[in-house]
């Protein structure tokens, strides 16, 4: 192999490796504003505890969702901002950045539910809330136990701790859909 052709492969994989670096400083810098997005959501709650287990119960105050389509469409926008953020390819390789990264989407995703619990929450009579809430309780254990079964025995380390993750986030993601479609 002459001098030029090694000089030219080292060029391009420098290339690939800046390339590389911009696109996930870019992907991590959509993620944070994506979490300062969310932080921002002036959603106040209270728990209640029931059988030992803590549901996310409500919005402080009925006067909050004066205007119901607005804060709906402000949810489904960020749960399809998350949506496509799961979608990344870069998040299919097995590194602790992208496990990072699961972890997040899955943070962003606990919000973004616990927001659409509040809000379908906020509209339910009390008789409707214990049923809605035994009903997050169920979805709770199932998620988790499904989580557990895609994690294989065969699996250690972080692959097992990224197959959980976004299988976590896959269900969480499609229990947002379901509140805010209702």
């Amino acid at each position: 192999m002459s001098k030029k052709h090694r000089i030219k492969i080292i060029q391009k994989i420098f290339g690939l490796s800046i390339a590389l670096i911009l696109i996930t400083v870019l992907i991590r810098a959509y993620i944070n504003r994506s979490v300062q997005g969310y932080m921002s959501i002036n959603v106040q709650t209270k728990t209640v505890e029931t059988d030992a287990d803590f549901y996310f119960t409500s919005i402080s105050s009925p006067s909050q969702l004066q205007d119901h389509t607005e804060t709906i469409e402000d949810l489904r926008q960020h749960a399809e901002e998350i949506r496509t953020l799961m979608e990344n390819p870069k998040l299919l390789e097995e590194t602790e950045q992208s496990r990072e990264d699961w972890e997040q989407i899955c943070s962003l995703l606990d919000q973004e539910l616990k927001a659409a619990s509040a809000m379908k929450a906020s509209l339910l009579s009390h008789a409707e809330k214990n049923r809605f809430h035994e009903e997050m309780a169920e979805f709770y254990a199932s998620r988790d136990h499904e989580c557990m079964k895609v994690v294989g025995d065969s699996e250690h380390g972080m692959t097992e701790n990224i197959a959980y993750l976004k299988r976590y986030a896959m269900l969480t993601a499609d229990r947002c859909d379901e509140l805010l479609k209702a």
